[in-house]
């Protein structure tokens, strides 16, 4: 018997029209979808794919990824998640994990992608419209020019004040609850900083007062340098 493929499928921030059409083929064509486990099970990717997609028949895998910084307990869940997906590509079933934003930017299916590759299954990913691309077109700005570098940072790993220090374009992803020690570091530096929440969403809006609006997790905030 053939085995199934796993598919890494990137579904964009939150407009489902950001959806490729590569990811709305290969998610039509999956009987299985696997997303990370929540509380109550209301999983933010599988909300846009609905949007575009009939997933009403659609067998559906909820993966546990505890959120502890317990490296043994995390390479433990890791694997028993590739086990299960395992499991149904054994059976030639294919299964298309879908995540937020693009497959590549810090997203929980790389522990997985890696794990199902040594155990010899064949895997695609589908690249998705990044967070940080979606909020510059939103909010019209350019993210940097050929001379500057850009710099993709997570808010809530690190002092963001060494991040600041860095040349060029600084986009601080998941940021909601950084962004006050983010303005009060660039205070008295020559740049411009922009910020969004829950773009792509019906949630969405741009930030306006950086000291007293309220921030959520999927906060976008971007710090540019002033050009000369």
């Amino acid at each position: 018997m053939n085995k199934g493929k796993f598919f890494g499928i990137g579904v964009g921030p939150g407009d489902p029209e950001l959806l490729t059409l590569k990811a709305v083929r290969i998610i039509e064509n999956t009987m299985v979808l696997a997303v990370p486990k929540t509380k109550d099970n209301k999983n933010v990717a599988l909300d846009i794919a609905s949007q575009a997609i009939n997933i009403s028949k659609k067998d559906i895998i909820y993966l546990d990824f505890p959120m502890v910084k317990n490296k043994q307990v995390l390479k433990m869940a890791h694997l028993e998640n590739a086990s299960k997906i395992a499991e149904i590509l054994d059976k030639g079933v294919d299964v298309a994990f879908l995540t937020l934003g693009d497959v590549s930017v810090y997203s929980t299916f790389s522990y997985i992608h890696s794990i199902i590759e040594k155990m010899g299954y064949f895997t695609e990913i589908c690249a998705g419209v990044p967070s940080f691309c979606a909020v510059a077109a939103k909010l019209k700005i350019s993210l940097t020019s050929m001379k500057k570098p850009l710099h993709i940072i997570p808010a809530v790993h690190g002092d963001v004040t060494k991040s600041l220090e860095l040349d060029g374009t600084k986009v601080f992803m998941k940021a909601g609850g950084s962004v006050k020690a983010i303005t009060k570091a660039v205070e008295n530096k020559k740049v411009s900083i922009f910020g969004m929440s829950n773009c792509g969403m019906d949630s969405e809006r741009c930030i306006t007062d950086f000291e007293n609006d309220d921030f959520g997790y999927f906060t976008t905030v971007v710090v540019k340098e002033c050009e000369e």
